[in-house]
């Protein structure tokens, strides 16, 4: 009964052990996880530029780019 704490703490810090040279070697790498941005920063800053002006509204913007309003304001 009191063993099974003590085995969970054993393999999660054994767990730890495995995954903390890989996280090293991805920051040596400098690799980056995610999904990839749905607008490059050129089709962004146009975006932008268009919202600044305010000649069409982010709603119609947003389905002219095929993405979410969210988009713009992130």
């Amino acid at each position: 009964m009191f063993n099974l704490p003590g085995m969970t703490a054993g393999w999660f810090l054994n767990l730890n052990r495995k995954r903390h040279p890989a996280g090293k070697a991805a920051l040596v790498r400098r690799a980056q996880g995610g999904r990839p941005h749905r607008l490059i920063d050129a089709e962004m800053a146009v975006g932008r530029g268009i919202i600044d002006a305010g000649t069409i509204p982010v709603a119609a913007l947003a389905e002219r780019f095929d993405v979410s309003a969210q988009t713009f304001y992130t």
